[in-house]
């Protein structure tokens, strides 16, 4: 067990771990190192608990893709499950998962990093949990095919969206809070995910963004008080929208469908928006 340990000031990350026999990682803190706070670099699986990552050049935590076995042709199984983490005020991100990496974070705090709060990048990556708030770039950013459930996390004041879906993604989003982002969620590129039971509400922007062959399916979410339209679908973009979405008192439209979209939208409520 890695337990009360300080890593600060090293010309690499703080703390790097390179093992098949991992022990656990509880109660250490690492910052002001030059590369990242911790990486991640081989499995099986880690669990991290009360783990601070602050002001390191690189990410929070790092997590990079598992090495094919040469012999096998196999990657070996890499899992992250962190408990009460903080990783904020990083160069680069607060928590990166490579690809072929499997991922649990509960009650994450992630915030005030340069560039995501958290992106997953063809990762399982299951959050319950947590604040993720104050990043330049999106709260949650998940592309490169990524999946996984999302649930009870407060997202607010990213500088990009509360939550990102791209490049083919297919998360699961419930029961968060993502208010005052740019858009509240933003689906792009083959992005598909489910949004539902969500607070989406006073974004800069669109409280539901989709373009560029997104599909994805948002059902009965609150979808409120944003600057511009409730729901903005644009050009060769679809999706579904139905299960009793509340979308109202917008400052734009309710719902704003561009030419050449697509969406199936029913059995919405969809009122009292400015359309200005």
């Amino acid at each position: 067990m890695l337990t009360d340990n300080t890593g600060k000031n090293n010309g690499g990350s703080g703390l790097v771990l390179n093992t098949r026999d991992p022990p656990d990682v509880n109660v250490n803190t690492f910052t002001r190192n030059k590369l990242h706070g911790v990486s991640v670099q081989v499995g099986p699986v880690w669990v991290f608990v009360n783990v601070v990552s602050r002001h390191n050049d690189g990410c929070g935590i790092n997590i990079i893709t598992p090495i094919v076995d040469e012999l096998t042709g196999a990657a070996p199984q890499m899992a992250i499950r962190a408990e009460f983490c903080t990783v904020s005020d990083n160069r680069q991100h607060g928590f990166q998962a490579c690809p072929k990496t499997e991922t649990e974070l509960r009650a994450i705090t992630a915030q005030h990093n340069a560039g995501h709060g958290i992106i997953a990048e063809g990762a399982c990556m299951d959050i319950k949990g947590g604040t993720i708030g104050g990043n330049t770039g999106s709260g949650l950013f998940s592309t490169l095919e990524a999946y996984g459930a999302v649930s009870e996390v407060k997202f607010f004041g990213n500088n990009a969206d509360g939550i990102t879906i791209s490049a083919g993604a297919n998360p699961s989003l419930s029961k968060c809070t993502i208010s005052e982002n740019e858009h509240g969620v933003c689906a792009v590129e083959h992005a598909r995910g489910l949004i539902e039971d969500n607070d989406i509400s006073d974004n800069k922007g669109d409280g539901v963004f989709v373009a560029t062959n997104a599909e994805p399916q948002v059902k009965g979410n609150r979808i409120k008080d944003g600057r511009r339209h409730g729901v903005c679908v644009q050009e060769n973009a679809g999706g579904t929208f139905s299960n009793n979405n509340e979308i109202c008192n917008n400052r734009g439209d309710g719902v704003r469908i561009f030419k050449g979209a697509y969406p199936t939208v029913a059995d919405n409520s969809i009122e009292a928006n400015s359309g200005s």
